[in-house]
């Protein structure tokens, strides 16, 4: 939730973004309704290897073109950062005035860095709602993204050559956290005093985990996946990949069931691309919990992509089109 740059009043028609390694994930939409999009098109553009080109920046030079061939140049744009991008810590909230929280959480993370403090950006966010209601008052915790400026850097420049006015930048957990509570607020759950969870496989390797509750993010938690999870026979229990990955799932509940006892988890939205029908229900039955496919397409109509790899890429920054000032910051 990066407020580096600030989202100006633009058109219905949304484009939002994430670049990471080699590839660019896309998705323009049109707002239609108050709570509904039109997906006009979605995708993965992937920037060549131009190593021995004898030009630096010939690969980026090749991605402006395919972008702009795209007639995807000119827009206000939403960008996510990918989870690689950046880091996500927790920390007691400093007892200090509002505008010194970052200065102060600059000081607290420098250990918890996996670069040198000087080489990153970092916002804060507070845990939850700020109500004192967790075990060990947890509420009283921040949120710090930290993301290395160079990330940053390459990302402008980008969006100067697509001739992009970068709304906002936001983070994979808080685009997440939006779904969800779309999700809960399409079922009438929205604010019911109850949490929910979205466990999203972004590929074969890694998942993110988000816990929310009255559409604030209070958990997260990133793990790998086994090797060829997505593969594996784990509906029949002829792999312990499965166990596995059930273990780290448990773990996580267990521990909010812990810590958060005042909410009581609800149900559980996953994404595990064509599998999604398959694991959701198999997780129902060893979890004892409800974990329920994630269908967004009353939210984002037409949302499509050419291949499982690039949905899985494009479907998170869903989650900025539907993202709103004045959340937990």
């Amino acid at each position: 939730m990066i407020r580096w740059l600030r989202r100006r009043p633009g058109s219905n028609d949304h484009l939002v973004v994430s670049w990471s390694g080699h590839a660019l994930a896309y998705v323009l939409a049109r707002r239609v309704s108050t709570q509904g999009y039109e997906v006009l098109r979605s995708g993965v553009e992937r920037q060549l290897d131009h190593q021995g080109t004898g030009s630096q920046n010939a690969g980026l030079d090749a991605l402006v073109r395919s972008l702009k061939a795209l007639g995807l140049d000119g827009f206000d744009v939403s960008v996510m950062l990918r989870p690689e991008q950046y880091q996500l810590l927790r920390i007691r909230s400093p007892a200090v005035p509002a505008d010194e929280l970052r200065a102060a959480a600059r000081y607290q993370i420098v250990k918890m860095l996996d670069s040198p403090v000087d080489d990153v950006t970092i916002d804060v966010m507070r845990v939850g709602d700020g109500r004192p209601r967790g075990v060990g008052h947890l509420a009283g915790h921040l949120f710090v993204v930290a993301a290395k400026r160079t990330v940053i850097a390459s990302m402008l420049s980008l969006s100067k050559a697509m001739r992009w006015t970068v709304a906002v930048i936001d983070i994979q957990e808080t685009a997440q956290r939006n779904l969800q509570t779309a999700l809960a607020l399409r079922e009438g759950r929205g604010f019911s005093g109850r949490a929910n969870a979205a466990l999203v496989l972004l590929d074969s390797f890694h998942a993110v985990l988000t816990i929310c509750a009255d559409g604030e993010l209070f958990y997260a938690r990133r793990f790998d996946l086994p090797k060829d999870f997505l593969a594996s026979a784990w509906e029949v229990n002829e792999d312990d990949s499965a166990d596995r990955f059930l273990l780290e799932v448990q773990r996580s509940l267990d521990l909010w069931d812990r810590m958060w006892v005042s909410l009581p988890l609800d149900r559980i939205w996953l994404y595990a691309g064509p599998r999604s029908e398959d694991l959701a229900s198999w997780l129902t039955q060893q979890l004892g919990q409800t974990v329920r496919a994630m269908d967004l397409s009353e939210e984002f109509a037409g949302f499509k992509c050419e291949t499982a790899a690039d949905e899985a890429l494009c479907l998170p920054l869903l989650g900025l089109m539907l993202r709103t000032e004045g959340r937990a910051s």
